[in-house]
C-alpha cells in the first residue's frame, strides 16, 4: 500500500493511496474514498464525520490510527477497485473527486 500527501483542488491537504488500474494507476483520496464506502456500503448516514475520525486528512494522525486506519483504507482500496470495474461508476469517482 503506497500512501502519499497531496493537495486537493482546493488547496487542502489529503492522503491518498495509489490503485493500480486500467488505464494507469489513480490516486485515491482516502477520506473521502471511505466515506463513500460507507454511504454506499455500510448505509452510514453520517460517512462524512465517521470516515473524517477513522481516516484523517492529516498523514501523522492518520497513522496514529494503526491497525483500525489501515482496515478502512484496505476497504476504500477493495471498493475501489470493484466500483472502478464498472465505467460507468469511474466516472462518477472522477466526478466526485475521488
Amino acid at each position: 500500500m503506497k500512501l502519499s500527501s497531496f493537495k486537493d483542488t482546493a488547496g487542502e491537504t489529503r492522503v491518498g493511496v495509489l490503485l493500480e488500474c486500467t488505464p494507469g494507476p489513480l490516486l485515491i483520496d482516502v477520506t473521502r474514498g471511505y466515506a463513500s464506502y460507507l454511504r454506499v456500503v455500510e448505509h452510514e448516514p453520517r460517512s462524512m464525520a465517521v470516515a473524517a475520525a477513522r481516516v484523517p486528512t492529516d498523514m501523522r494522525l492518520l497513522l496514529e490510527g494503526g491497525e483500525r486506519s489501515l482496515n478502512a483504507i484496505r476497504a476504500t482500496l477493495s471498493y475501489a477497485r470493484e466500483s472502478l470495474s464498472r465505467p460507468s461508476e469511474g466516472e462518477a469517482w472522477k466526478r466526485a473527486g475521488l
